[in-house]
Order: structure tokens, then sequence, then C-alpha cells
């Protein structure tokens, strides 16, 4: 569930934290599904998500253009589970993206 939900877009970006950051050249880039997608072992083995808000618990990374330097903040929407319980994938989405830009970040725990 996302700390977003409900609150006015202003409301969400105030407490906005910068968390770790990710180049766009790390991800593969699916443009007909508008998705980022890599494996967590691409994003170095010092990668590890970081906190979104500077009031909630919410983790997420910044996904930073490597063309424009433009950053992101995406935080995790959904974590999937193999029967195990062990993570699969994480889907992120945008919380800072400019207007009309949608896509999701999914990070694969191989």
């Amino acid at each position: 569930m996302s700390y977003t939900k409900g609150m006015t877009t202003t409301a969400a970006h105030t407490n906005l934290l910068a968390p770790a950051p990710v180049a766009t050249d790390q991800l593969a880039w699916f443009a007909d599904r508008k998705a980022f997608v890599a494996e967590l072992s691409d994003l170095g083995p010092r990668f590890a998500f970081g906190r979104v808000w500077n009031d909630s618990c919410d983790e997420g990374l910044t996904l930073v253009s490597h063309r424009t330097g433009r950053r992101v903040v995406c935080v995790v929407e959904w974590i999937e589970r193999d029967r195990e319980g062990d993570t699969a994938y994480w889907q992120l989405r945008p919380v800072n993206a400019p207007a009309g830009t949608t896509f999701t970040v999914t990070i694969f725990n191989d």
C-alpha cells in the first residue's frame, strides 16, 4: 500500500527524501510497457532501497536519467513473493515524475 494514497501531491512531496540513486542505464527500458527492468545484482553489491519520505518507512530508489541527470524518486508499491516466502521482485512507481509521465520499475531478486 502506498503512503501517498489520499494525500495531495504537494503534501506527499514536502517530506520526500532522495533514496539510493540508480542510473537509468543500469536498467533495461521496455518502451511498449513503459517499464524499467533490472535484476538486483545489476544495481551493484552495495545497493539497498532507502526511505522515500521522512515521516514513513516506505522504501524505494531514486532513478537518475543517464542522459539528462533528472532525478525521479520511485517507491516500492508491491513485493511479489514465491511459494517459500522469498522475494521474487519489487514493483516500484514514480512519486515525483513530471505530470503525465507514467512508468514502472521492476527489480528482480536474483
